[in-house]
């Protein structure tokens, strides 16, 4: 792993005690990822070291400013593009967008390779709020296992759905009821063998058929290797959302604690279409805007969203024919190109709301 050296990633703090996080916001991802910074500095203590780092490809130096100037004394924030060190290190492997997610979704992948220098990093999504101080979190015991995560809803209907359950089962992961969202992860990088892990990436981002791109090749590398998180860690608003029925589907153990959950969760997470600055008299859409309210990007969010009306309005013959089409075109494919689909269908149906 010598010819790595050149991407490694030196901490910004020596203090052993400094908390670190990643994102991997793109420029139009920059406003809301403003959002979850805010959050994080509020449910911080001044007396912590926080080392922030973007992975990022786009990001205008307009915005790195106005993060930037968001920074009190004990937060350092700093950028690092990727494209070059996986062109390198994976280039017979193919990282292309999916549906509505672009290549970026991949970056986290990589944290273990250029992150030698840390004991442990904290991956999170940036469509998310910091709704406590992290620390308890950050600070859990690992017990030898290389990666802290928290279960994913598809978890808990995957064993009603045939098709996913054989998948997982296909790539080793014989219980898929622990299936873990990718959006908030903790790595423990003394205790990942780069060797091992370089082999089982490959080998996971080789395989078809997937889903959800970056937390399946997760699911799968990690299988076996990972503890799982109290759900209050990676809140994942939406599931009371559908239809009742559905939700009513999940086990009890697991609705009973999502409903405790989402009334004091420390991190939130918008993982569904319905995205507060889309959605704001939707689910927890509230605590976003009571953070975004106080960051640089507020009028913009705030732009973005009456434009979206705008659009939306004027453009509802055309996503009203996509939704249709995408929603037929789902009901005729299979596997990766189904899901594909599926997710389109339900952008639409999401942008005619």
């Amino acid at each position: 792993m010598s010819n790595n050296i050149e991407y490694l990633i030196e901490p910004a703090f020596a203090n052993p005690n400094a908390y670190t996080l990643v994102f991997a916001p793109d420029n139009n991802y920059t406003p809301y990822f403003g959002v979850a910074l805010k959050s994080l500095i509020i449910n911080s203590k001044p007396n912590e070291l926080y080392d922030i780092i973007l992975f990022e490809n786009d990001i205008s130096e307009r915005n790195k400013k106005l993060l930037a100037a968001m920074l009190p004394k004990n937060f350092s924030l700093r950028f690092f593009n990727l494209d070059a060190y996986i062109k390198a290190k994976f280039s017979g492997i193919s990282l292309n967008a999916f549906s509505y997610w672009s290549v970026s979704m991949y970056y986290r992948l990589f944290i273990p390779f250029i992150m030698q220098k840390f004991d442990r990093v904290m991956y999170v999504d940036s469509d998310v709020c910091f709704h406590q101080n992290i620390k308890d979190f950050y600070r859990k015991n690992f017990n030898d296992k290389k990666l802290i995560a928290v279960l994913d809803p598809l978890s808990q209907i995957v064993k009603q759905k045939n098709k996913h359950f054989q998948l997982y089962k296909d790539y080793g992961v014989e219980n898929p009821e622990l299936y873990f969202n990718s959006g908030v992860l903790l790595f423990n990088i003394r205790q990942i063998d780069l060797v091992w892990y370089e082999e089982k990436l490959k080998a996971a981002l080789s395989l078809p058929k997937f889903h959800y791109p970056d937390q399946d090749v997760l699911n799968v590398v990690f299988y076996g290797q990972n503890q799982l998180a109290e759900m209050k860690w990676n809140c994942q608003y939406g599931n009371s959302l559908m239809k009742p029925e559905e939700f009513m589907a999940y086990p009890q153990e697991y609705r009973l604690e999502y409903t405790q959950t989402i009334k004091d969760p420390a991190i939130i997470h918008y993982t569904t279409a319905f995205k507060p600055w889309h959605f704001p008299d939707k689910e927890a859409a509230d605590i976003f805007w009571h953070y975004a309210r106080l960051t640089p990007f507020y009028e913009e969010i705030l732009f973005m969203r009456f434009n979206g009306l705008y659009e939306k309005l004027r453009n509802r013959p055309e996503y009203l024919f996509k939704y249709r089409l995408y929603k037929l075109l789902a009901c005729f494919t299979f596997g990766q190109l189904k899901a594909h689909y599926r997710s389109l269908r339900s952008k639409y149906k999401a942008l005619l709301k």
